[in-house]
């Protein structure tokens, strides 16, 4: 049975857990709970062990994640309990949101702390996280029972970081089932965050589209994006208004995927960042379609499909009938009779383009401005275009083009084709071509030489580009290639060409023909469908057959003595045309006119004297006599020859103009054969060098043991068949030996100057002499042994984007450097190595600290072609400089060509820059004033163009804030020009003429770009340059009584006003003047001492854009008691010399400009001293009675421990 409680201690203890429940109930609070909120279907998972202890994977109503918070009891059994949701406040829900299982875990936590943590550890860490807040973060409390050390600092590493992360949302549900007997757990269910965004849509320019049926804000179609994907869409109702559906919290982009009626299309992408549980807005304009500068007629080729003229014909200059009328019709109004409201004729430009401006206008009403007066439009409504005069070379087209003015979203643009039919085309003809033997004048060949095969290149002539067969040429470019039949003629189709001027050239003869003589034709086609006939003798294109000679010596077998007056006949094989000549003393024969003149006794035949001519032509001694053939050469009986065998072999006449040496005829069979190498090389390829050495090995059959003989080599050019000649001597090399054998092998040697030979083919040719009669030669211009190839290369070098010799120094660059080749051997390996070169310093260039190179390998199908070498690099470092392509050819490892020429414009990529100052037009500075029209000129500085070039400028105004395009009523700020530099290096203005009106405190930034035929060559685009930047600075001012700092100020003798001048839009370091003005408020007029207006003024650095500066007045106010004083102020820059004002403050209506003259106070008396009085205590009542009441608590504390202590010793 209790007793009563009489001793003061028992009373002491009670008052003491009174006052300790009464404080608990006030202070704490780790938990808001509310009873049995609902119930949840828990599992117990399975064992997770970390260091010397484990935990249950707890989860449920599915896959929700929970967590024990009491480690040491035991886990509870699966099945339903029922919860308590945890206060919005509570920390334990805080730490379930950013915890494994819970959305700001995936988001923040993970990745950040839990790098290579498994995803039950992170579990683990999440368990003794929980624990530990569980126990109002106690590490002492079990809540790390058997965690290993580094368990423990990870989970506190990761509680500290959740106290500094935000709240969870509202909306999130986090619980706690209290335990009995076993562990209490909490969980959460697992809530993404969601917001919604509200769009509000609205007109860019509502001068246009508000009341107006052709415009409506209802139904424009907007996706939601994240990244790429499209997450949702939003169609707005007729208010421009539409509001999504749940969004997960974060970034998101919205984009216009369709514009309502009237609109464009809005191609900017609006960022907006979703909250949870928030509405974010996104407030979005669109652009009705009013501005019919975009509606442009363009002229083009009806095959070409492209606004540029063929051949000699013109776009410029057509003309068209443009009707505007109110309707909206797809079809002509005039037919239903309606009339035009206005009617107009405009004419094309020289690139066929026809817009709506004073430039294009012939005749007719006045134009459609919109509301500045200034801009040409036509309103919503239908126009009908029809040309009413052909340009230069092609038919009137009397097509009605109709077009509506109609708000779809896309561009309003009217494009006149020529029709695809012959009246409607450019004028086209066709050509005919005739080859003639130049000799006989006719189309028929001489010896075994022939008109077929004959190609012939039509070429155009025409500054605009012609289109044949389907593919466009330009100036100079061959458009057709021809091969004539065995009539020797050949032809294009009636309409092959368009209306124009051309040439045609033979390009290659026939077999039997030079590649000489008439070869070129021009001509033009004028008239559709006819064929120009160039086929007469004095228009065709005619050539000279090849003719050659041959020379012998007759010797008798065995004595080998000399026979004279041997008689040989020489008949062609093709023709049957023969004729006699006849050896001389010397037993020589020739058939060349420097032996015998060919008109001397012309083919009689009887002496060594007489002449000798093949074909129907009058004999030319400046030919050989021979025609392109085959000849037999028969020996004929004679007395010098009695006894012997007659020989009879042929001879091929192939080469013009080459004496063939037979060499000496008779029955001993001797020999020779040759092969030629380049000494340095091993091969048939030698580089075209200074010094050039040639070994010739000479291989010898029928000599006669321990005679001597002596082999002279002769370098032969194997395309003109004549000797090579290097300072105009022959390339000869003399060898004289003794045969040990009647068969061996000799060296020749030639060692010589081979520079002039690059791109040429040689031949060596070599004679074999015995006491200076020729035994044997070995003369086969086609002989591959005896064949040294001297390669050539040239390089073009173009930028890949600009198909020009013109780049644009950016980080990533292709350039194709096209090598051209001559002189190889088909069907080898080489490989060409290039090599950019700093024209300047003649230096490789480099990136990355390495030069710039690349290579190609390649096998060609013919002697002479093409291979292209690709060079990407980071070309930025090379603004304003030149490089040259070095190319090096290599056979086998050896180099056999290069091509190094610094000077060679074909090598040659020009690489400009830009500089920029922009100036205000009327000040000349880098500060310009908010006016409604402005004119900014911008001096663009160029370097290292190509003069005779045309070049393209374009500015874009920059806002220096938000580095994104100026605009004005929704259309970016922009000026463009054209020109054509004299020198690579100059300069060139830009003006931009705009409403400036808006931009007072703001600062642009003019970004300029450069391109060559439509590619970018240079930009300058640095928003800090100070020399790009116009300034627009704002002032307001402050006045205040310099006294008290009111705006009463005293009409005292001597008054202060001190005026605060804060400023917006300055250059920062520049120096500046303010000058301030007092002004009478009444009479707007400036307040006078001793005749001049009262001012002050302040001289200042600005050490940044925005910043304040005071203006100090000190005067007489004695006579402005009861008026209102203003101050007007007025910003100077100074550029050293002259003061330029660029901004002022002048309102009359400006209170914060104001201050009131007052009359001087009288002299007031002293009133009496009473004490202060106390008007309200703000003593902190409960902080001091919960210090009472703690201090009650422990002095009942002690008194227990005195009473117990007491006891114990009593």
């Amino acid at each position: 049975m209790l007793k009563p409680a009489k001793q003061p201690h028992i009373r002491l203890t009670a008052l003491f857990l009174c006052v300790t429940m009464f404080l608990s109930t006030l202070f704490f609070n780790a938990h808001t709970a509310y009873a049995a909120d609902g119930t949840i279907d828990y599992k117990a998972g399975a064992k997770i062990p970390y260091g010397d202890y484990y935990t249950s994977r707890m989860s449920f109503d599915g896959n929700n994640t929970a967590y024990c918070v009491e480690p040491l009891k035991k886990t509870p059994a699966s099945g339903k309990y029922p919860y308590n949701l945890l206060g919005k406040n509570s920390p334990l829900r805080k730490a379930l949101y950013y915890l494994n299982g819970g959305y700001g875990y995936e988001k923040v936590i993970k990745d950040q702390y839990f790098q290579g943590w498994s995803d039950d550890n992170s579990y683990v860490i999440g368990h003794l996280v929980v624990s530990y807040i569980h126990a109002g973060n106690n590490g002492d409390s079990g809540a790390f029972h058997g965690a290993p050390q580094n368990y423990i600092d990870k989970a506190l590493e990761v509680a500290n970081a959740i106290e500094g992360l935000p709240a969870p949302p509202e909306s999130f549900r986090a619980f706690i089932v209290p335990g009995n007997a076993s562990q209490t757990f909490a969980g959460s269910w697992y809530q993404v965050p969601n917001g919604w965004i509200e769009l509000k849509k609205s007109s860019a320019n509502g001068s246009v589209s508000d009341g107006n049926p052709n415009y409506s804000l209802k139904g424009a179609v907007y996706g939601i994006y994240q990244g790429e994907k499209l997450i949702q869409k939003l169609t707005t109702d007729e208010n421009g208004y539409a509001r999504s559906g749940e969004l997960e919290e974060g970034d998101y982009t919205i984009k216009e995927l369709s514009a309502s009626k009237g609109y464009i299309v809005d191609t900017k992408a609006h960022k907006v960042t979703v909250k949870a549980e928030q509405t974010s807005a996104a407030n979005v304009t669109d652009i009705p379609q009013n501005n019919p500068m975009n509606l442009v007629l363009e002229k083009l080729d009806a095959e070409t499909k492209k606004a540029s003229p063929q051949g000699a014909a013109s776009l410029a200059n057509a003309e068209f009938t443009v009707k505007f009328y109110t309707e909206q019709s797809d079809s002509d109004p005039a037919e239903a009779g309606k009339k035009p409201a206005r009617t107009w004729v405009l004419k094309t430009d020289v690139s066929g383009k026809m817009h709506f401006t004073k430039d294009s206008f012939v005749s007719g009403d006045a134009f459609y401005y919109t509301s500045d007066g200034k801009t040409v439009c036509l309103p919503l409504g239908t126009i009908t275009v029809q040309e009413s005069k052909a340009p230069a070379g092609y038919q009137l087209n009397p097509t009605v083009f109709v077009q509506k003015i109609t708000g779809d979203g896309k561009q309003e643009m009217v494009s006149v084709y020529q029709s695809s039919t012959i009246e409607e085309s450019v004028i086209r003809g066709g050509v005919k071509i005739q080859k003639r033997d130049s000799e006989t004048g006719e189309a028929k060949p001489q010896g075994s030489a022939t008109l077929e095969g004959t190609v012939f290149a039509i070429t155009t002539l025409n500054e605009n580009p012609v289109l044949v067969d389907g593919t466009s040429y330009t100036k100079d470019q061959v458009v057709l290639t021809l091969t004539a039949d065995k009539s020797g003629s050949a032809a294009t189709a009636k309409d092959a060409l368009p209306f124009g001027h051309y040439r045609v050239d033979e390009t290659t003869a026939p077999s039997g023909y030079l590649n000489s003589g008439k070869i070129s034709v021009e001509f033009d086609i004028t008239e559709q469908g006819k064929i120009v006939e160039l086929t007469a003798k004095d228009n065709s294109i005619s050539n000279q057959v090849i003719r050659g000679d041959l020379e012998f010596v007759k010797i008798a077998d065995g004595s080998q003595n000399r026979l004279a007056n041997v008689p040989f006949k020489i008949t062609s094989k093709t023709t049957g045309e023969s004729h006699v000549i006849v050896t001389d003393a010397n037993g020589y024969a020739s058939t060349s006119s420097k032996w015998n003149k060919h008109t001397a006794n012309t083919n009689r035949g009887e002496s060594s004297e007489d002449g000798i001519w093949f074909g129907t032509s009058k004999p030319d001694d400046s030919k050989g006599a021979l025609i392109y053939d085959t000849y037999t050469l028969a020996e004929q009986r004679c007395d010098s020859n009695k006894g012997m065998d007659l020989l009879t072999f042929e001879v091929k006449v192939y080469k013009d103009s080459v004496l063939i040496q037979v060499g000496t005829l008779t029955d001993d069979a001797i020999e020779i054969g040759t092969t030629a190498l380049d000494a340095e090389t091993g091969t048939h390829m030698s580089q075209p060098a200074k010094e050039v050495t040639i070994e010739d090995v000479v291989e010898y059959e029928g000599l006669k043991k321990g005679q001597k003989y002596k082999l002279t080599g002769t370098l032969m050019d194997k395309k003109t068949g004549e000797p090579i000649l290097v300072d105009e001597k022959p390339v000869i090399s003399e060898t004289e030996f003794t045969a040990k054998k009647s068969s061996g092998s000799v060296k020749v040697t030639f060692t010589f100057d081979a520079t002039s030979l690059k791109g040429k083919t040689t031949v060596v040719f070599e004679e074999l002499y015995q006491d200076e009669m020729q035994l044997a030669v070995h003369t086969d211009i086609n002989d591959e042994d005896q064949t040294i190839y001297f390669p050539e290369i040239k390089t073009t070098a173009k930028d890949a984007d600009t198909n020009s010799n013109i780049s644009c120094a950016k980080e990533e660059i292709t350039l194709v450097d096209t090598v051209s080749f001559k002189g190889l051997v088909p069907n080898q390996k080489y490989e060409v190595t290039g090599t950019l070169i700093d024209k300047e310093t003649k230096k490789p260039v480099e990136a990355d600290g390495k030069p710039v190179t690349a290579k190609a390998s390649f096998k060609p199908k013919e002697s002479a072609g093409t291979v292209d070498v690709t060079f990407t690099f980071d070309a930025s470092s090379l603004k304003g400089k030149t490089v040259v392509v070095f190319e090096s050819l290599a056979y086998k490892d050896k180099e056999v060509a290069v091509h190094t020429d610094i000077a060679d414009e074909g090598q040659t990529i020009y690489f400009p820059e830009i500089k920029t100052t922009a100036t205000d037009a009327a000040s000349g500075t880098h500060y310009a004033k908010p006016e409604k029209e402005l004119t900014l000129t911008d001096l663009v500085e160029y370097k290292n163009l190509i003069p005779g070039k045309e070049y393209k400028l374009t500015g874009t105004l920059m806002d220096a804030e938000t580095e994104k395009p100026f605009d004005v009523d929704g259309k970016a700020v922009t000026a463009e020009t054209s020109f054509t530099p004299e020198e690579a290096n100059g300069s060139v203005e830009l003006s931009f003429t705009f409403d400036a009106s808006a931009l007072s405190g703001k600062t642009l930034v003019a970004f300029e770009t450069m391109t060559f035929e439509d590619h970018e060559v240079a930009v300058h685009a640095d928003i800090k340059d100070a020399n790009q930047t116009i300034y627009f600075p704002e002032i307001k001012t402050t006045a205040k009584d310099g006294s008290d700092g009111d705006q009463d100020v005293s009409a005292s003798k001597e008054a202060t006003i001190v005026d605060t001048v804060t400023y917006h839009g300055l250059m920062p370091g520049s120096e500046y003047k303010v000058i301030g003005t007092l002004m009478n408020k009444e009479t707007g007029e400036a307040l006078l001492k001793d005749g001049k207006p009262v001012t002050a003024q302040a001289e200042f650095k600005a050490e940044k854009a925005g910043g304040s500066v005071e203006v100090t007045f000190t005067f007489d106010a004695s006579a402005l008691a009861g008026q209102d004083v203003v101050v007007f102020e007025k910003l100077y820059y100074t550029d050293g010399k002259t003061e330029h004002e660029i901004a002022s403050h002048e309102d009359l209506k400006d209170e914060g400009q104001t201050v009131h003259m007052t009359e001087l106070p009288k002299e007031p008396e002293t009133p009496p001293v009473a004490p202060p009085v106390k008007t309200g205590d703000e003593t902190p009542l409960l902080l001091y009675a919960g210090i009472a009441i703690a201090a009650l608590a422990g002095a009942s504390v002690l008194g227990i421990v005195y009473f117990k202590r007491k006891k114990k010793h009593q």
